[in-house]
């Protein structure tokens, strides 16, 4: 069976704006050179762990351009001996000067790698991949920078990993009594609106009898107008003169008059708002259709209706027709 061997572009096919990664992504993208360095290069746990006859290349595996510019021949995935449908990533980065910031470089690639992971995962279950990173230097400087990301950070490194590299802290709301939220007068206006915005009925007096307990008159204004334009955003249910209701009986009749200013000043925004994101969809769908992209793409990028995507279709050949 004869080995695959990539073959080089035809000269003059791109410009070598860095020789040394060119020649690197040259030969890494042969068969042999990849799983030689991949078998001989990856920590001896990982090996054990891996089935190496199954070593491929990623050139083709991601989609987005970005990503193929940046890995075309320096991503490989090898799938592992007990659990043949997982894949482990091995990231090669090739470095011929030495930078301060190569740690961040490095995890920029793996969150890109996993972001294109993700954006393929339909079920959103999927675990993201293991990724081996490995830089080659071969500069003349010596490489005196640390490769661990926790030195890239400021702050006692004890801190930085206690704080960066542990399970992120969680504040459950649902399980936290409203009387203990109210302790913390500011605050607790916010966390009782976040917490009871999406209960089928929506403690109003609750939360504006908290926010009645803000005493400076332009903070509490100011999270009153946060509040309407929040509930008014989710809800549904929730209309102008609920509001103004409820926060008549619980703060004061000025405020309450306040609130059917702030819902009509918000009502302006939101359609203001939703006219000028119809303008910028309805632009973006033109350029698909110009590029004969189908219905479903179109509608599946812009949100569109068939029937709008359509209309724009028949307008955009009438222009053509006239013209």
């Amino acid at each position: 069976m004869t080995e695959e061997i990539e073959q080089p572009p035809p000269n003059g096919a791109f410009i070598i704006n860095n020789p040394h990664d060119a020649f690197f992504r040259d030969f890494i993208s042969q068969p042999r050179v990849y799983k030689a360095f991949i078998r001989t290069r990856l920590p001896e746990k990982v090996v054990k762990l891996v089935d190496l006859r199954t070593i491929r290349s990623c050139k083709d595996h991601f989609v987005d351009e970005r990503l193929r510019h940046l890995y075309s021949d320096c991503l490989f995935s090898v799938r592992t001996r007990d659990k043949m449908d997982a894949r482990i990533y091995v990231l090669a980065e090739h470095k011929s000067r030495p930078k301060r910031d190569t740690a961040y470089q490095v995890w920029k690639n793996i969150f890109a790698i996993w972001d294109e992971v993700q954006r393929k995962n339909e079920s959103g279950n999927q675990l993201l991949p293991l990724v081996i990173p490995i830089v080659i230097y071969n500069g003349q400087e010596d490489f005196n920078h640390s490769l661990d990301l926790v030195d890239l950070i400021e702050g006692e490194k004890d801190v930085v990993t206690e704080v960066m590299f542990r399970p992120i802290p969680m504040v459950d709301l649902n399980r936290i009594d409203d009387e203990v939220l109210k302790e913390e007068m500011h605050l607790g206006v916010m966390f009782l609106t976040l917490k009871h915005a999406l209960d089928e009925a929506v403690p109003l007096d609750r939360i504006f009898i908290q926010l009645g307990k803000i005493t400076n008159l332009n903070l509490r204004k100011r999270y009153l107008v946060t509040i309407c334009r929040y509930l008014l955003s989710v809800r549904e249910d929730i209309s102008d003169k609920m509001l103004q209701k409820a926060v008549t009986e619980h703060l004061d009749a000025a405020a309450g008059g306040d609130v059917m200013v702030y819902a009509d000043i918000l009502r302006k925004e939101g359609e203001e708002k939703g006219r000028k994101e119809g303008i910028d969809q309805t632009m973006v769908a033109l350029k698909m259709i110009g590029l004969n992209q189908d219905d479903a793409s179109i509608e599946a990028r812009t949100g569109l209706s068939t029937v709008h995507i359509r209309e724009l279709r028949d307008e955009l050949a009438s222009f053509a027709g006239a013209t």
